[in-house]
């Protein structure tokens, strides 16, 4: 996942709206015009989310594990950074015991829980699409599977 700073945002934003930008009356390149501040803001949507998440977990003491492309970007970081990609979604791994209660500290963060198709999903508010949601997994329900230093375990 790419994370941008606010200097860094502010010089793309710069770079994209200084006067080197193609004049209005020709027309737009061959993958059209670039919506540089949606691109970063669907990029920053994610990382919200993901913090807003991790913070109503760990106030509330429940044990969980960031999964899917945040973990892996989490961990290209550290090796590569130029190598890091974005995602789209959070995908957040929980005891099933514990889902009651991520239910309860989730909603207070904003998060409105669906059970959909099998999945456990916190959509990002009541008007939300899919896309824009937090994935709960519930995975082996021993305690060794939660072993090893994830957030919120003791």
């Amino acid at each position: 996942m790419l994370f941008l700073s606010s200097m860094e945002t502010a010089a793309i934003k710069a770079q994209t709206s200084s006067s080197a930008a193609a004049p209005r009356n020709q027309p737009p390149g061959p993958m059209g015009e670039v919506s540089w501040e949606r691109m970063i803001r669907a990029v920053e949507k994610v990382r919200e989310r993901l913090r807003r998440a991790a913070a109503a977990l760990e106030k509330a003491n429940i044990c969980y594990a960031v999964a899917g492309g945040n973990a892996v970007a989490a961990w290209v970081s550290r090796v590569d950074e130029a190598a890091v990609r974005n995602t789209e979604d959070v995908d957040i791994l929980l005891r099933r015991s514990d889902l009651p209660a991520a239910k309860t500290a989730l909603a207070k963060a904003g998060f409105v829980y669906r059970h959909a198709k099998g999945l456990d999903i916190f959509l990002d508010g009541p008007t939300a699409k899919a896309r824009d949601s937090l994935l709960s997994f519930c995975g082996g329900e021993g305690q060794a599977w939660f072993s090893g230093g994830l957030a919120g375990c003791n």
